[in-house]
């Protein structure tokens, strides 16, 4: 089918979300139509196509990984909202280095958090967090151990 023009009643005006993006935002495209909406439904009001929600680029996939991850174990850690912000910021300075570079999300953003939580006085303990995430502890205790030292060649290098 064809666009009917019906689906510009939902349409979304141009939002770029810089931390979490369009699909992060609970948009979803239509690529008949080619117009982002804020629609419940897996299919488009007006043409009946499949929705994407999800992006197709890796920085984008990323980034809405990241959010998701962080949503489901905030609540289970009992995070304040400076931790969550310190953790995402290491993710993003931790996610490209060498030793992280293709270690699971998760992983990472475990050992952000435990940094983000010692960091900011929340001092949560490297069992709870394993037992969040499901990683084994010795292997979370090795990435925070990584993490640290190369936390501490960022802060000290001359930018």
């Amino acid at each position: 089918m064809h666009c009917k023009e019906i689906c510009t009643k939902y349409s979304m005006k141009n939002q770029l979300l810089k931390e979490t993006g369009r699909y992060g935002g609970s948009q979803k495209r239509c690529s008949s139509c080619e117009i982002y909406i804020n629609w419940n439904g897996e299919h488009c009001p007006c043409c009946g196509h499949f929705l994407r929600t999800k992006p197709r680029n890796t920085s984008g996939r990323n980034k809405l990984n990241q959010k998701i991850i962080l949503e489901k174990f905030q609540l289970k850690l009992n995070l304040n909202q400076d931790t969550i912000n310190y953790s995402k910021r290491l993710f993003d300075k931790l996610a490209g280095k060498s030793p992280f570079k293709y270690q699971s999300p998760n992983l990472i953003m475990a050992v952000c958090i435990f940094i983000a939580s010692r960091f900011k006085g929340q001092q949560k303990s490297v069992k709870k967090i394993s037992k969040v995430f499901q990683i084994k502890e010795v292997d979370l205790e090795l990435c925070c151990d990584m993490a640290l030292d190369e936390i501490k060649e960022i802060l000290l290098s001359p930018d």
